[in-house]
């Protein structure tokens, strides 16, 4: 720490993030639970309180003597805006403070024509901050499929390349003159399972496989992203070096091996050019032999993804957003054994699908929370508070 505020910073974000994770609780649970004292919470408490980020929840907690206040996060303290970027569609989702749903918008284009696609969210965000000019808008979230450099204003979207020279944040910021954060996808996904308290570990893994493979690494609580925010692309790790090509330029990376795409194909050779990537998965769920052969070899890669990511992270747990695992009946249930046996008897994390297709299209909003949490002093000062 390199000063007082620096400290103070510190100290802010604590509290906060402790009112996060309880959903619920008194300045004494406050003072006990970060181990500071019970002046300091009561008037961190009250900062946060009169500056709009948390607030009473109207319930109480005796002690056997006078009754103590809970307090939570302030859902009305502004709106925020999580656009996430897909390959063929743009989903928009506007949330207060608390993640509760104030609308969403989904807009078909083609991600490879970058131009189209900023114009179409300038677009619908012109509408959305008409219609919320009255409410104060923390900031836009925006997940890619790819990775984000804040720092140099610089995207990179493997196969996508007409985005390397669009500087996506400050299009945004000079058009609205709103905090815009950008970042992967997955990274995206793991926030909105920590910020939305879906789980009470600090260590875990989120993989997200569509279209290629990310994963968004919790450590300590805390999201890592590596040097130059290049971390955790654990699709382009080369499992053959003479394999296919692959869209970032290497060959025989792992996200070759693990692509809808060439299933889809192959299938369409099979079953008729009108096959479609939703029929392939009706079918799958309705266990459907020719569809069943056709991703034996895919998700023993995802199966053996899974492994990897144990075997490197050692996670308490792991979540896998597939839209293909989660329509095949009894996936998840053997995604809880190895795919090779071992003499060594190690305790395997619990690995858990996520089969709500809403819990990605939203989770650019986390991105937001996420900046908010990290540091709440810098939002109240650009509040003027």
């Amino acid at each position: 720490m390199n000063n007082k505020k620096d400290v103070k910073d510190l100290n802010i974000s604590s509290v906060l993030q402790c009112i996060n994770k309880r959903g619920s609780i008194s300045k004494g649970m406050i003072a006990k639970e970060l181990g500071i004292t019970s002046v300091t919470s009561h008037k961190l408490v009250s900062e946060l309180c009169m500056s709009g980020y948390a607030c009473e929840s109207g319930e109480y907690v005796s002690y056997g003597g006078k009754r103590a206040a809970l307090y939570r996060v302030n859902r009305n303290l502004g709106l925020m805006i999580g656009i996430s970027l897909m390959r063929n569609r743009v989903c928009i989702c506007v949330t207060d403070f608390c993640f509760n749903k104030k609308e969403y918008y989904e807009h078909s284009t083609e991600l490879k024509n970058a131009e189209q696609t900023v114009e179409s969210i300038i677009g619908e965000l012109r509408r959305i901050t008409q219609k919320y000019k009255n409410e104060k808008i923390l900031g836009i979230g925006i997940s890619i499929p790819g990775r984000a450099c804040e720092a140099a204003n610089r995207i990179y979207m493997p196969g996508y390349h007409e985005w390397d020279s669009v500087k996506l944040s400050d299009i945004l910021k000079n058009e609205f003159s709103i905090p815009v954060f950008i970042d992967n996808d997955a990274n995206a996904l793991s926030l909105y399972i920590k910020w939305r308290r879906m789980t009470e570990c600090n260590n875990f893994v989120c993989a997200q496989a569509i279209n290629g493979i990310g994963i968004g690494i919790i450590t300590n609580g805390e999201l890592f992203k590596g040097s130059d925010f290049r971390g955790s692309e654990i699709g382009h790790i080369i499992l053959d070096p003479k394999g296919e090509p692959c869209s970032c330029g290497k060959r025989g990376c792992l996200q070759t091996f693990v692509d809808e795409e060439k299933v889809l194909m192959r299938l369409k050779k099979q079953l008729g050019d009108d096959i479609t990537l939703d029929k392939v998965l009706d079918l799958l769920n309705k266990d459907d032999e020719n569809v069943k052969s056709a991703f034996v070899e895919y998700f023993e890669y995802l199966k053996i993804t899974v492994d990897n990511i144990i075997t490197l992270f050692a996670p308490e747990e792991v979540y896998l957003y597939n839209e293909a695992a989660n329509a095949m009946p009894d996936f998840e249930e053997s995604l809880q054994l190895p795919c090779f046996r071992t003499e060594r008897d190690v305790q395997r994390p619990k690995v858990k699908l996520l089969k709500d297709k809403m819990i990605r299209q939203n989770s650019a909003t986390a991105i937001i929370y996420n900046e908010i949490m990290k540091k709440p002093t810098d939002f109240i000062n650009k509040r003027g508070n």
